[in-house]
């Protein structure tokens, strides 16, 4: 997804005028460039395989942004996500180390006040005749999804001169690194920008909808509104939307485990963006489920919902 398609408001201006936002020259201090943890016989692969996926490209030294200190470069390393291949490899997840970026940029508010915090759910109560069903969606490697404006590119370049074997003939013997092409999780305001992104994708679904109450914003949960007392509430958490419905115990058989017009408009506008689902943690209208941070759980006998860290 091209991130400021999909951004709103100021969150969108950020995207488009990044260059507006660098703190002031005086304030940047020194800047430490960090390692690149990959070994020299591996790393030709690496870059290969991240620009052909699309999640790098090559930039010449001469376009990488200049601090006055020289390039700006970044780090770049691998964590074990304790998986391996049919063949054996080990997977690790893609981190960006953006120290250096970070000490150029300004904090950015963003929708960062709207992510939800299960303390804020102590208004929420089941009636004796009602139970709770928890519905939820996951994109999958969310950060890496969103390409952002080729303005960003010069300030996402890697501590590591790219192998001239790897690169095409125009390029050999150039001095060329590796940069993202896309919003990096290790970037200061990431957080921020994807809030704002998941939060704009559901209230499209709302908007694209036939029925008013699929998706509705007054039903959202957001730790910087009044809590909403309606008979479903939503909320996003970074790469991560939950739907929570009270459910009459007498429709309880006729809707469990069936496809909530929340989740289903929801999907329909992960479509229309290419976004990619992680079908191994979605939920389906469940009367128990692992969300972000807590378990929460409810029970067709119980008046209330328990949760536990």
């Amino acid at each position: 997804m091209p991130l400021a398609d999909v951004c709103s408001e100021g969150s969108r201006h950020y995207v488009l005028h990044f260059d507006h936002y660098l703190k002031p020259p005086a304030e940047w201090g020194p800047i430490k460039r960090p390692k690149v943890f990959v070994d020299d016989c591996d790393w030709g692969e690496v870059c290969s395989g991240l620009v052909e996926s699309g999640i790098c490209s090559f930039i010449d030294e001469s376009e990488v942004f200049d601090t006055g200190q020289g390039p700006l470069l970044n780090g770049l390393f691998g964590v074990t996500k304790e998986e391996r291949t049919a063949e054996g490899v080990e997977i690790f997840r893609l981190i960006m180390n953006l120290i250096p970026l970070n000490s150029l940029c300004a904090p950015l508010a963003g929708d960062v006040n709207t992510l939800p915090a299960w303390s804020g759910m102590s208004p929420f109560f089941l009636q004796p005749s009602e139970c709770l069903l928890v519905s939820s969606e996951d994109v999958k490697c969310f950060f890496y999804t969103l390409s952002v404006p080729e303005c960003w590119v010069k300030f996402l370049a890697f501590n590591k001169r790219v192998p001239d074997d790897v690169l095409p003939s125009h390029l050999q013997g150039r001095v060329i690194y590796l940069a993202a092409k896309v919003l990096p999780m290790g970037f200061l305001n990431s957080v921020s920008l994807a809030q704002n992104v998941h939060r704009n994708l559901v209230l499209a679904s709302h908007e694209s909808s036939l029925s008013r109450e699929v998706n509705a914003p007054e039903s959202e949960h957001r730790k910087d509104r009044p809590f909403c007392a309606g008979p479903s509430i939503w909320r996003v958490y970074l790469d991560n939307y939950d739907l929570l419905e009270k459910v009459k115990a007498t429709d309880m058989v006729d809707v469990e485990e069936t496809v909530a017009p929340g989740i289903l408009a929801l999907r329909q506008e992960y479509e229309k963006w290419q976004v990619p689902r992680n079908v191994k943690k979605s939920v389906q209208r469940s009367c128990k489920a692992e969300m972000r941070h807590t378990l929460e759980r409810a029970s067709c006998a119980s008046t209330s919902v328990w949760h536990g860290n």
